[in-house]
């Protein structure tokens, strides 16, 4: 059974066309949610969102049977709310932490700089030398004598042109 049949999630406000422009953000085109009635707009509730809700109606009738008092379950079932609300995310973040520290911001930012000054640069003096490893790492051949345009790009030989192989 697909798991859209619970829950359908973003499928119509998906849209299945983008308008692909340099820095622009176009919205996508050709939504199920577009041809939908109004009402829709109002939001859907979905088998997971019922089972979500039919689950935990279940749980509080099962402490209010389970429960001697009226009060009873009422504190009950708000002392589990505050520890699921507020005390496990609370925990779960401090165990985060503990198993992985967050490096504090200096040394952070001195290993970023080392990385950056370690890596070749692509644009530059290590063009080259950056294109060989990249072409190694992908398995691609580069060519050599190829003409450079003004901006430093490879321009594609002249009809007939010979390019050695780098590697």
């Amino acid at each position: 059974m697909p798991l859209a049949v619970l829950d359908p999630g973003v499928t119509p406000y998906a849209g299945s066309a983008i308008w692909m422009e340099a820095h622009n953000r176009n919205p996508a085109r050709a939504r199920p949610v577009e041809d939908a009635a109004s009402a829709f707009d109002l939001g859907r509730f979905s088998a997971a969102y019922a089972l979500f809700f039919g689950t935990i109606a279940a749980f509080a009738v099962a402490v209010s049977a389970l429960a001697k008092s009226a009060s009873q379950a009422l504190l009950t079932l708000i002392g589990l709310w505050l520890v699921a609300v507020m005390i496990v995310p609370r925990a779960g973040a401090g165990f985060a932490e503990l198993a992985h520290p967050t490096p504090a911001p200096d040394s952070f930012f001195a290993a970023m700089s080392a990385d950056l000054k370690a890596q070749l640069d692509p644009f530059g003096k290590d063009a080259e030398a950056f294109a060989l490893a990249m072409a190694k790492r992908y398995g691609e051949t580069l060519w050599r004598g190829a003409a450079r345009g003004p901006a430093g790009q490879p321009r594609r030989p002249a009809a007939g042109g010979k390019r050695a192989p780098l590697t």
